[in-house]
C-alpha cells in the first residue's frame, strides 16, 4: 500500500463536527422569506384590476366580464342599461324604480359619490367591494372592517335584504363591512344594506358573484340575480378610468322638477340651459323592454357640465400597491445591503499571502479522507484507491498504466492463476456501501498489489 492509501483507511475513525455557522440558519430563513414575498407579489398581480376594460363589463365575455349575468337578467325581464359616463348613470338612476350597479366605485369622483345619497327611495345603489377610501370620500355610513387574503364562501345567515332571502352560499366575503347606524347584515358581514338618507345603499364584499368564470360556483348566480333583479331597470355603470367631477355643488338638494340640480341640464354649469344636445349613443336608456341599452360617451340630453380644468390625479404605482408591499420591499433592500456589508469585510482585490507553515502530504490526504467520511462518499474513496493502485498493478503485469480493468484481471490470472472475475471485482466491480466494506476493499487491493509485485519463487535475491 502506498502512502496515499493508508490515510484513507484511517478515515473510518469518528470525527467531531465543527460548529455550525450563521449562514446555515440565515439561508433557510432567506429562502422562506423569498417564497413569501414571491407569493405576495404573485397574489397582488393576480388580483383583478378595476381599470381593466373587461372588469365586470356587461358586454365582455372574458373571465372578468359579466356578459353572462347581463344575459340572465335580460331573460328575467330586467332592462339592462349600460352607461359609460357616471353623470349619465346617475341621471338615469334618479328617475326611480331602478338598481344602480357600480362595479368600480374607486374610480368615481368624490362629488359623484356624494350624489348617491340623493337617489329616490325606489332606487337601490350597489357598490362592489368599496374600500374605506371610497366610503370616506362619499360620507357613506359604512366602513370596511376586515379584508381577507382570498374570497370566502359563506352562508347568507338569515339575510333579510330584499332579493337575497332565498339565496344560498356565495363567494362574497373578501371584505367585511359595518354600518354606523342600523344596518342589515348578510353573509357574515360580506353584505351590508343601509338607508343613506332616502337611498338604499348596499355594499358587497367581493366581485366574484358577478364574474363570468365564477357565476356557476356555489349560488353566486342566485345571489347576483336576487340582488340586481328587484327593479325593472338595471343601470350598469361600465367605467374603467377616473373621470372629472361636476362643477356644481354635490350637496344641493333635489329640484322641484324631480332632477337634482347637480344633474339637471345646464344646472350650475356654463351650458345654455336648454338641455338639448346630440349624442352618439345607442338607444334612449328609458325603454321598458327587456333589451340591453348602451349609452354613448358623447354629449347627450341632460348631461352635466364637467370641470375639465382640474381632473383628479390618476393613481400612481405607489397607490396601486398596498403599503405592506412597499414595507416588505424596503426590508428586503435593507437585508441585501446588510448581507453585502457582511460579505465585504475586506475591501479591495484578493491578496496572495504565503502559508504560515508547510502541511505534510499525509495530513492533506487524511483531511480529504475525513471529508469523504463526513459526506458518506464511499464510492469516491474507492475510486481514489483504485486510481492509485490500478496503474501500479497494470505496470507490474506488463501492461500500460491506462489499461482497462478487464485486461489487467486477465493478465493477472494468466500469470498467477485464479479466476479473472475475482481480480476484476477488486479492480472495478465491487462497490462498497459501508466503512467496513471500504476497509476490506483497501486490504484486497493491498494484497493484490503485493501479489503482482512479489519476485518469483527461487529467484536469487543476493
Amino acid at each position: 500500500m502506498t502512502v496515499l492509501e493508508k490515510p484513507v483507511l484511517v478515515a473510518a475513525k469518528p470525527v467531531a463536527k465543527p460548529k455550525r455557522r450563521w449562514h446555515r440558519i440565515a439561508i433557510p430563513f432567506g429562502v422562506v422569506l423569498a417564497l413569501i414575498v414571491a407569493t405576495l407579489v404573485l397574489h397582488a398581480l393576480n388580483e383583478p384590476e378595476v381599470d381593466d376594460p373587461d372588469f365586470l363589463s356587461p358586454v365582455s365575455s372574458a373571465a372578468l366580464g359579466s356578459a353572462t349575468l347581463a344575459d340572465r337578467l335580460i331573460e328575467r325581464g330586467v332592462h339592462v342599461e349600460r352607461q359609460t359616463r357616471t353623470s349619465d348613470a346617475l341621471l338615469s338612476a334618479y328617475q326611480g324604480d331602478a338598481t344602480l350597479l357600480i362595479p368600480a366605485p374607486a374610480l368615481m369622483h368624490r362629488d359623484y359619490l356624494r350624489m348617491l345619497r340623493s337617489m329616490p327611495p325606489s332606487t337601490r345603489v350597489v357598490l362592489v367591494e368599496p374600500d374605506n377610501g371610497v366610503l370616506t370620500r362619499s360620507d357613506a355610513p359604512i366602513e370596511q372592517v376586515d379584508r381577507r387574503w382570498a374570497t370566502a364562501v359563506v352562508p347568507p345567515g338569515g339575510c333579510v335584504v330584499t332579493g337575497l332571502t332565498q339565496a344560498g352560499p356565495a363567494a362574497v366575503r373578501h371584505s367585511a363591512y359595518a354600518a354606523f347606524d342600523d344596518g342589515r347584515y348578510c353573509y357574515e358581514q360580506g353584505v351590508v344594506a343601509v338607508r343613506w338618507q332616502l337611498t338604499e345603499l348596499i355594499a358587497v364584499g367581493s366581485a366574484d358573484p358577478f364574474r363570468n368564470d365564477r357565476l356557476d360556483e356555489n349560488d353566486n348566480l342566485g345571489f347576483a340575480l336576487g340582488l340586481l333583479g328587484q327593479q325593472a331597470k338595471l343601470v350598469w355603470l361600465d367605467v374603467h378610468q377616473t373621470e372629472p367631477g361636476p362643477k356644481v355643488d354635490p350637496n344641493a338638494s333635489p329640484g322641484s322638477d324631480g332632477v337634482p340640480p347637480s344633474l339637471a341640464p345646464g344646472g350650475g354649469g356654463t351650458g345654455d340651459g336648454t338641455g338639448e344636445g346630440s349624442g352618439d349613443g345607442q338607444g334612449s336608456g328609458s325603454g321598458s323592454g327587456t333589451g340591453q341599452t348602451e349609452q354613448g360617451s358623447g354629449e347627450a340630453s341632460g348631461q352635466p357640465e364637467e370641470d375639465s380644468a382640474s381632473p383628479p390625479d390618476p393613481p400612481t404605482l405607489f397607490d396601486a400597491l398596498p403599503p405592506w408591499f412597499w414595507a416588505t420591499l424596503a426590508g428586503l433592500a435593507l437585508l441585501v445591503v446588510l448581507l453585502a456589508v457582511a460579505a465585504a469585510r475586506r475591501l479591495g482585490p484578493p491578496v496572495a499571502e504565503p502559508l504560515p507553515f508547510r502541511v505534510r502530504g499525509a495530513e492533506t490526504v487524511l483531511g480529504r479522507a475525513r471529508l469523504y467520511q463526513r459526506a458518506g462518499a464511499m464510492l469516491s474513496g474507492a475510486q481514489t484507491m483504485r486510481r492509485t493502485v490500478g496503474p501500479q498493478i497494470a505496470v507490474a503485469v506488463g501492461l500500460p498504466p491506462t489499461a482497462e480493468a478487464e485486461a489487467v484481471a486477465t493478465a493477472i490470472a494468466a500469470r498467477h492463476g485464479g479466476d479473472p472475475a475475482d481480480y476484476l471485482a477488486v479492480l472495478a466491480d465491487d462497490l462498497p456501501k459501508k466503512d467496513a466494506e471500504l476497509v476490506a476493499l483497501a486490504a484486497r487491493l493491498d494484497a493484490l498489489l503485493a501479489l503482482v509485485t512479489a519476485p518469483p519463487q527461487g529467484e536469487n535475491r543476493g
